[in-house]
């Protein structure tokens, strides 16, 4: 993986980072004084989300450390640590305003100033969307899953907002209906609603990174990548095993012992022909005694 990647990679999650810092202060502030439960909930997610981003930056920068006398192998494990964490610290966050927002719909709801809540509830749709977007569009050229864990952090921000915008509408109306009993139910039954909904979002990360913690195969359509660029070596799928942890590809290949003399030859040449890949190969060659496979390597 080239610095320039990493520079690139950096430089997005100082974006999410400003970004979910402006509005955790924002939201934290206008949640206090509109009174709304939903919108402290938005702004506790992008105050969590700003530590979260942090973190993500330092296992960037420990997974590209280059190894030492204490870590022989470097510390590729960092990034899938690192959104390990993240999707625990989001999931307590759901499941805490989850048990908040159904203490508030058990004790009559809240009462918010719809008006002043529907605002912000706007302009935070609009700047989470944007964020999105831009993490989206950087996601796909740069196939890191430390930028993709951040998109997916922004997604339910954008979500959360949309969600919070039309539930401030609905208590709006029900407020000019004459009906204010209503409307107080509807902040907190906005919590209830949007934190059971995401509660799925940190699930499918935590299992996207207990995986490669526990170095679970990568994704077909990796694997076939890979197959395909070293088969043109002689080197069958059946001699290889392999394992991606954040932006690094672990692949070892089994070699015939008549070819210890070629390893290092073996070594480079596989390497170069997966230099392409948007992840970082690491290869390791193991001897064995025999063989049924031909290589031309």
């Amino acid at each position: 993986m080239s610095s320039l990647k990493t520079t690139s990679e950096q430089s997005v999650l100082v974006i999410s980072a400003v970004g979910g810092g402006l509005f955790a202060v924002t939201a934290l502030v206008w949640g206090l004084v509109s009174g709304s439960l939903a919108i402290l909930f938005d702004g506790a997610y992008s105050l969590i989300s700003l530590g979260l981003s942090l973190v993500s930056l330092v296992a960037l920068r420990l997974a590209q450390a280059p190894a030492n006398s204490h870590f022989n192998f470097g510390r590729p494990l960092a990034e899938p640590l690192a959104i390990a964490f993240k999707a625990l610290v989001l999931f307590v966050l759901c499941l805490g305003s989850a048990g908040l927002a159904i203490h508030a719909l058990l004790t009559g709801g809240r009462e918010i100033q719809a008006g002043m809540a529907m605002g912000f509830a706007f302009l935070s749709l609009v700047g989470c969307a944007l964020i999105w977007f831009f993490l989206t569009r950087r996601q796909k050229k740069l196939d890191s899953s430390l930028v993709e864990a951040e998109s997916k952090q922004w997604q339910m921000d954008t979500l959360l907002s949309g969600a919070v915008l039309l539930g401030f509408g609905l208590a709006w109306w029900l407020t000019h209906l004459g009906q204010p009993q209503w409307a107080a139910y509807a902040d907190p039954g906005i919590v209830l609603l949007a934190s059971g909904y995401f509660l799925m979002m940190p699930i499918k990360l935590l299992r996207q990174a207990l995986s490669e913690i526990l170095l679970a195969s990568p994704e077909p359509q990796l694997r076939r990548e890979v197959y395909r660029k070293i088969a043109s070596l002689g080197i069958h799928r059946s001699q290889c095993r392999m394992a991606r942890f954040g932006n690094h590809l672990l692949l070892e290949v089994d070699l015939p012992l008549h070819r210890l003399n070629r390893l290092q030859l073996t070594v480079e040449k596989v390497s170069a022909r997966l230099q392409s890949l948007p992840v970082e190969p690491l290869v390791r060659l193991n001897i064995c005694q025999e063989t049924n496979d031909s290589y031309s390597v």
